[in-house]
């Protein structure tokens, strides 16, 4: 999107126009950079452009307070009542993730490609292909993780999946909640 700025000419008395440049939405320059949404947010984190905010179910990657001072991006605040904010990067931040794209994106491909977490990684694409199921979600392959490699660490499984261990977490603990719930209902049931 462009984003421009009118000032007044106070010789004249009329507006002009500047043009800010083109700013595009994180998702946006994921797409640019040839990864998808999630990926692009793990390496804007390795970068420490986006951080996590929020608590719970409201947690969302924000573009970074020094990032917004030093004129990359800019945080969108909704102006409707249950809008989603968002973040945008102005062509200077756009040209300085480039320059350190390649660089992040490597630091994650080798902490993802080594030892347990390249196995453990492997074998759930495997069963992604082998149940035609490789759009699953990620609270489903959380689950699917924890139940196959119990001793994997949350920070593995958001290297594999390439979301937040916060995120991991929270469906580790829903999936605990409803396995907890599960037993409470077998044993309520067996008595009857």
């Amino acid at each position: 999107m462009i984003y421009t700025e009118e000032i007044l000419d106070r010789r004249t008395g009329e507006l002009i126009t500047i043009n800010k440049g083109d700013w595009i939405t994180v998702t946006e320059f994921g797409q640019a950079m040839g990864v998808g949404p999630r990926k692009v947010r793990s390496v804007l984190r390795e970068l420490d452009f986006v951080g996590v905010e929020g608590g719970g179910t409201h947690q969302r990657h924000r573009m970074s307070s020094w990032a917004v001072r030093q004129g990359l991006g800019r945080r969108i605040e909704p102006r409707r009542k249950g809008a989603a904010p968002f973040d945008v990067i102005s062509p200077a931040g756009q040209a300085w993730l480039r320059e350190r794209w390649a660089d992040a994106l490597a630091k994650l491909n080798h902490r993802g490609g080594r030892g347990p977490v390249a196995v453990t990684g492997a074998a759930l694409r495997e069963f992604q292909v082998s149940s035609g199921r490789e759009n699953m979600p990620v609270q489903e392959a959380v689950c699917w993780l924890s139940d196959h490699f119990p001793r994997l660490t949350q920070e593995d499984m958001a290297v594999i999946l390439d979301v937040t261990q916060q995120l991991v977490s929270r469906y580790r603990g829903v999936q605990a909640k409803q396995r907890k719930e599960a037993r409470e209902w077998a044993e309520a049931t067996s008595w009857r």
